[in-house]
């Protein structure tokens, strides 16, 4: 994928993932984090909050080390979620990386209680008293009662490129947005993949650097749910994460202007990622594919072979990938990489075997939270004889 040059010293990286779909189906599953909701009602201004004692215990959970292993380098949003305790008189807090602020998913994580090694979606006593309510809620169905953005900013020599902030959260900014007589019932309810048309250079053309961000050299991910209709055409918008600084923006009016291609299994809900980059040379684009061809083994059902290589030495732990096919703009397979080294090998069966020449599409897109090579679209054409 091409960078778009912006000034002789600043680069965009724009990046689409389309990640963890589930094809056939729109169920979580018990061991999986639900996708938020629209917000409950939240009680931030109710909430005083030690200033100190908070700083305090940001520098201490989320050093420099942390938010580059999770979150990798760059200015991020995230969100401090507070919360009901239900075994003792103390609030907790979580640490998202999206907005989450239903109570499906605060009892999730006050159920499991266990740490996946990320400061991220574990939940943290506040028996230091950093929150204090000052309203009296036992009547509220409310679990999460508040909400507050984080930015921190960090680059790969693990240098502060931006200081500590928070601020409460502008829900508004979290709302579904739906551009017609729509609601979120009409559509699938876990993301799937489907493909833009013209890949990211098509979309990489709609979506401008807010000088702003580019002065101060902002960067990080950007996530939004696009909802989707059975022809393509993008009908609704939501921000799961954004970096403020008018680049959520930027980021939903291009989504807004793209095209994806056809789906047969209906409207769907479609995960974007943006990442907004300041780079002096390029990143590697990670996995890409180099051989794609109509190859039918007699006797077998499987006639189209493709490999996806590793040309960008990226770490086999961090390989983790959802791999889709687009033939002639029909959605043709998906494949999953889980470790790498070099290449990987796939056959998928193709019924539309007609002869001539014929076009294909393939979204490389990073599905684990250690990945942080960039999305590759591949577009060429094959011939059948």
């Amino acid at each position: 994928m091409k960078m778009k040059k912006l000034t002789n010293k600043y680069t965009l990286a724009l990046s689409v993932m389309l990640i963890f779909g589930i094809l056939n189906g729109c169920k979580n599953k018990n061991n999986n984090i639900p996708w938020p909701s629209e917000p409950v009602k939240m009680y931030t201004s109710d909430i005083k909050v030690d200033t100190v004692k908070l700083m305090n215990m940001l520098r201490s959970k989320l050093t420099p080390d942390s938010i580059l292993a999770t979150l990798g380098p760059g200015t991020h949003e995230f969100y401090l979620i507070v919360g009901k305790n239900p075994d003792a008189d103390h609030l907790s807090y979580i640490f998202s990386s999206i907005m989450a602020s239903n109570n499906k998913i605060w009892w999730k994580i006050v159920v499991n209680r266990k740490s996946n090694g990320s400061p991220f979606w574990y939940l943290y006593p506040d028996t230091g008293k950093i929150f204090r309510l000052e309203k009296d809620i036992s009547n509220s169905d409310s679990s999460a009662i508040g909400m507050y953005a984080l930015r921190f900013g960090v680059n790969n020599s693990k240098k502060v490129i931006y200081p500590w902030s928070f601020s409460p959260v502008d829900l508004s900014r979290y709302e579904t947005k739906f551009f017609g007589n729509y609601t979120r019932s009409d559509f699938q309810g876990s993301p799937i993949s489907r493909t833009i048309i013209g890949g990211d250079e098509e979309l990489g053309k709609k979506i401008i650097y807010p000088e702003e961000a580019k002065k101060i050299g902002v960067s990080g991910s950007i996530m939004i749910h696009a909802f989707v209709d059975e022809k393509g055409n993008v009908v609704g918008t939501k921000l799961i994460r954004g970096i403020g600084f008018g680049c959520d923006e930027a980021a939903l009016d291009a989504v807004k202007q793209v095209k994806f291609y056809p789906s047969a299994t209906g409207k769907n809900v479609v995960m974007e990622r943006f990442d907004f980059q300041v780079e002096d040379k390029n990143s590697p684009i990670g996995l890409t594919n180099t051989i794609f061809r109509y190859d039918p083994a007699p006797g077998y059902k499987n006639n189209i072979y493709f490999n996806i290589v590793n040309s960008g030495d990226v770490p086999p732990e961090q390989t983790k990938s959802l791999i889709t096919v687009h033939i002639d703009k029909v959605f043709a397979g998906a494949f999953k990489i889980e470790r790498m080294i070099k290449e990987q090998e796939f056959w998928l069966h193709w019924d539309g075997g007609r002869k001539g020449n014929h076009e294909y599409v393939i979204t490389i897109s990073p599905a684990g939270t250690m990945t942080w090579y960039r999305p590759n679209v591949k577009m060429g054409n094959f011939e059948v004889k």
